[in-house]
């Protein structure tokens, strides 16, 4: 079977930075085997049976060993395929990724997706979409889930329009917003999610990534920085905090030259940063002026004294228990 010029993105999500860091863009020698996405990704890319139970074959190795090489060789955690090949056999399909959230249990063997090229931006947006289910997302009809898609309806002047965030399975001709479901963040004066955390009915795919995204950092490990900076506690299990809350947090630098320098701000967007909180290793936060259901991440950057740096960033939800 004709090769379809595959292209490889090795994706890495690391230091609790809840950013996609893209390691590398490079060719593959990827040949589908079949009309069948779903089977070419589950049985030749992964090693597992071919069904959606994702169950790993004891008498099956990946078939395809260089995407997987390629993964360890830069330390990724998850991996996009992407291809020019027209899959058909379950009807034109995009897109298909493992579900690495899959019963509630992170399995960094799932890290694989492979694209459609000319799904993969435009109304369907699936490039992101298969992402999403690499950090832990799931379809919007799925029991039992807060991470995943919303449907609702929007407009202005002429009308309102049904609009679908990212993991909305997409059917019909809808066109997916560039937003994953949140309720803290409108589109046209709408919410893009429902729910407060833990309620029946939560459509909140923002809140999933914020707490998978250190797990899914920690399927490859990277050799990062001579100098790095690491903390005393796992975010991803402490991510909710009280109003009022007093809270200290601790990081210790390594592997670089002494003295280590340390700056901690914090954002309510993750994107505008305040003034200096604390030069040392030590912060600690008052949470009274705080609201429930405000979101702060914290940022603290050390730097070395041969001037190497290394940073953490992670969110904190106000929510009473």
């Amino acid at each position: 079977m004709p090769r379809q010029n595959h292209k490889l993105l090795i994706i890495s999500l690391k230091n609790f930075k809840h950013a996609l860091k893209l390691k590398a863009i490079i060719p593959t020698d990827f040949e589908e085997d079949s009309d069948n996405m779903l089977e070419d990704l589950s049985v030749h890319i992964m090693g597992y049976s071919y069904d959606r139970e994702w169950r790993e074959d004891p008498n099956a190795a990946p078939i395809d060993t260089e995407v997987n090489m390629k993964r360890n060789q830069y330390h990724a955690d998850i991996v996009v395929v992407l291809t020019g090949r027209e899959y058909n056999v379950l009807g034109r399909i995009y897109g298909v990724a493992g579900l690495v959230d899959y019963h509630n249990t992170y399995q960094p063997e799932l890290g694989f997706c492979i694209v459609d090229v000319r799904g993969a931006l435009g109304r369907r947006k699936t490039f992101i979409h298969e992402v999403g289910h690499l950090l832990g997302l799931y379809h919007d009809d799925q029991e039992n889930r807060y991470g995943k898609g919303y449907f609702f309806e929007a407009g202005g002047l002429f009308g309102k329009k049904d609009r679908i965030t990212i993991m909305h399975k997409i059917g019909d001709l809808r066109r997916r917003i560039k937003h994953f479901s949140n309720p803290d963040v409108e589109f046209k004066d709408e919410p893009t999610g429902t729910g407060s955390p833990g309620a029946i009915g939560e459509r909140n795919s923002a809140r999933k990534l914020r707490e998978s995204g250190c797990i899914v950092a920690g399927f490859r490990q990277d050799p990062g920085p001579s100098f790095s900076v690491s903390m005393d506690f796992t975010p991803c299990c402490s991510f909710f905090v009280s109003p009022g809350d007093i809270r200290t947090y601790i990081v210790h630098g390594s592997h670089g030259q002494m003295p280590y320098q340390y700056e901690w701000k914090v954002s309510n967007d993750g994107f505008n940063y305040g003034s200096v909180l604390s030069t040392t290793n030590k912060l600690t936060y008052d949470y009274h002026s705080s609201q429930e259901g405000d979101i702060l991440f914290i940022k603290v950057e050390g730097i070395s004294a041969d001037g190497q740096t290394d940073q953490i960033v992670f969110p904190q939800e106000v929510f009473s228990f």
